[in-house]
């Protein structure tokens, strides 16, 4: 009997011996080296298919769903915003309920807000009911607004019409609301709903001119709110248009609007306000 050693040490003295005991070293190396490979091609495959499984559950929890559907919708909100509008000259104007109105407006298009979110959780922002924009649309509204508040107490010192008091607070509070519902009204429905009307949209130029003709319509007979609210619905719609923000808007429409009654026309809205409640 040899030993192992001895076994070792003859099979790489004999040449042949040691070729058949590196060829079977080499097969079995090679068959470690096969059984390997398979375990990761099978690890990679596994992996792969893991991989587009969880994908594609992300991307059916993440899609949003369609805004709309068709423009069925849209042109009933469309319809709906110009029925609030003539409401304007019939309680306002004519009957002298501009308390009732502006509270029964808000509550029904909040209603209606509400109800398309309970439908659709993804319509809020796809009007514009987000963080994303409000700091760039900031930007530009910021500097413009502030010269619009020199320019209003120059105006209102030169006409005498400068009215400041306490009643500037509660109304800056209170109006930012209405503001965006306004906003919400022509902007987040009309202008929006033109642009991505479905088979035609409207050209940004077009959905301006429409945006600031509606909103300036229905502040007459003023001439000044009429002048006001056009040129204030163009720059809204522009930035709007670029940054979709709706939040902005309404804030700045409801700050901007107390200083112009307060400053420009000489009226106090709070006042008003009170005397339509009591």
């Amino acid at each position: 009997m040899l030993r192992s050693g001895a076994r070792k040490s003859m099979a790489y003295s004999h040449p042949g011996w040691g070729r058949d005991w590196r060829r079977k070293m080499a097969r079995k190396n090679s068959r470690a080296s096969s059984n390997r490979s398979r375990f990761f091609i099978a690890m990679r495959v596994m992996r792969n298919v893991y991989l587009s499984c969880k994908d594609n559950v992300l991307s059916e929890r993440t899609t949003p769903t369609p805004a709309y559907h068709t423009n069925a919708t849209r042109t009933t909100e469309i319809v709906a915003v110009v029925l609030t509008g003539f409401g304007k000259f019939l309680f306002v104007d004519w009957l002298h309920l501009k308390f009732w109105y502006v509270t029964t407006a808000c509550l029904l298009w909040i209603a209606y807000i509400l109800y398309r979110i309970k439908t659709n959780r993804d319509v809020p922002a796809y009007w514009g009911f987000r963080k994303e924009g409000f700091r760039n649309s900031l930007r530009w509204i910021g500097p413009v607004s502030l010269v619009a508040l020199v320019a209003f107490i120059v105006l209102g010192t030169a006409r005498e019409t400068l009215v400041f008091n306490w009643h500037i607070l509660p109304i800056m509070i209170l109006y930012p609301l209405w503001g965006t519902i306004q906003q919400f009204l022509i902007i987040g429905l009309i202008a929006r709903n033109m642009e991505d009307w479905e088979g035609r949209k409207a050209g940004k130029a077009a959905i301006v001119v429409v945006s600031s003709i509606v909103f300036s319509i229905v502040h007459f007979p003023s001439i000044p709110l009429v002048v006001a609210t056009a040129l204030l619905a163009i720059g809204y719609t522009i930035i709007y248009l670029q940054y979709r923000n709706l939040w902005i808007l309404g804030l700045f429409h409801g700050w901007l609007g107390c200083f112009f009654y307060f400053f420009v026309l000489g009226r106090d809205p709070w006042l008003e306000f009170v005397s339509a409640v009591l």
